[in-house]
C-alpha cells in the first residue's frame, strides 16, 4: 500500500496511478453506495484506533471499474500531530451472491487541499484535513470490476494520530468519526464520501449514491467545504 503526505505528492501520484480512471463526466450514470463499519468497535473519540471497513455496492446494470472508486474522509487535528495512514488490506470483489470474483485491488492513500474553514456542517463535525483512499486493480494489466446488479467491493483501512496517540479524535469533533458499535454492522454515513477520480488532479466532485437501482441514498456523502458546504450530489441538503 502507498501513503502520500503532501498535496503536491498527491497530485503527482494521482496523475501516475489514476490516469486510467474514467473521467468525471462518465460517472453520472453509476449507481454506487458507500457503507462503513467500525471493525474494532473502538470509539475514535476514546481510543487510538481508526480502522473502518468500507463496502461499495454497485446497484447499476453494468460493471464498474475499481479505478473509478475514491473514498474521501475529513479530520480536524493540529498539523503538529499528523494523521498517518497505517495500511490497508487487499480490496476484495464479490458477486451479487456473495462469492468472490477472483479479482482483487489495492489502495493508494493521499491528502488533498483542506476544506473551507468557514464551512461548519455541525458543531462537532469539523474538518481541516482531507484524506482519500483510491482503489486500483492489483494487476493493472488484468483490471478489476465491481459486478453489476448488487456486486460489491470491501476494504479495511487504518489510520493513527502521531504514531498512535489516543484518542485518535482529540476533541471528538472530526467530520468523519467511528463511534463504538458492538454490532459492527455496515451502514450509510454521510460524513464519508464517494468522489469522482480526476486524472488531472485531486478529486473534488461528489458522487450521488444509490441504495437500489431506483432510489438515491438519503445519507449520500456530504461535502465538508471543498466545493460546497453540507450538501450532497443528489440535490439534497
Amino acid at each position: 500500500m502507498i501513503q502520500l503526505n503532501t498535496a503536491l505528492k498527491s497530485s503527482l501520484l494521482l496523475c501516475l496511478f489514476l490516469a486510467d480512471a474514467a473521467p468525471a463526466t462518465a460517472q453520472t450514470s453509476v449507481m454506487l453506495n458507500l457503507e462503513v463499519r467500525n471493525v474494532d468497535n473502538a470509539d475514535s473519540c476514546v481510543f487510538g484506533s481508526f480502522r473502518p471497513e468500507f463496502r461499495i455496492t454497485n446497484h447499476g446494470s453494468t460493471p464498474v471499474p475499481l479505478s473509478s472508486i475514491d473514498i474521501r474522509m475529513f479530520f480536524n487535528n493540529t498539523r503538529q500531530e499528523f494523521i498517518e495512514f497505517v495500511g490497508a488490506d487487499f480490496v476484495r470483489l464479490f458477486n451479487p451472491n456473495g462469492s468472490l470474483t477472483g479479482q482483487f485491488g489495492t489502495v493508494v492513500a493521499f491528502e488533498s487541499a483542506p476544506p473551507d474553514p468557514a464551512c461548519v456542517v455541525e458543531p462537532d463535525r469539523l474538518a481541516n484535513q482531507t484524506h482519500h483512499v483510491a482503489l486500483l486493480p492489483a494487476n493493472p494489466a488484468v483490471g478489476a470490476m465491481i459486478p453489476a446488479n448488487g456486486g460489491f467491493a470491501t476494504v479495511i483501512v487504518q489510520y493513527r494520530r502521531a504514531g498512535g496517540l489516543a484518542p485518535f479524535d482529540v476533541g471528538c469533533d472530526d467530520f468523519s468519526q467511528l463511534p463504538a458499535d458492538p454490532s459492527r454492522s455496515f451502514h450509510d454515513d454521510p460524513f464519508f464520501n464517494l468522489v469522482q477520480p480526476n486524472p488531472m488532479g485531486p478529486p473534488t466532485a461528489l458522487i450521488c449514491e444509490f441504495i437500489s437501482p431506483s432510489e438515491t441514498d438519503p445519507n449520500s456523502g456530504i461535502d465538508a467545504g471543498v466545493v460546497a458546504c453540507g450538501t450532497n450530489a443528489c440535490g439534497s441538503p
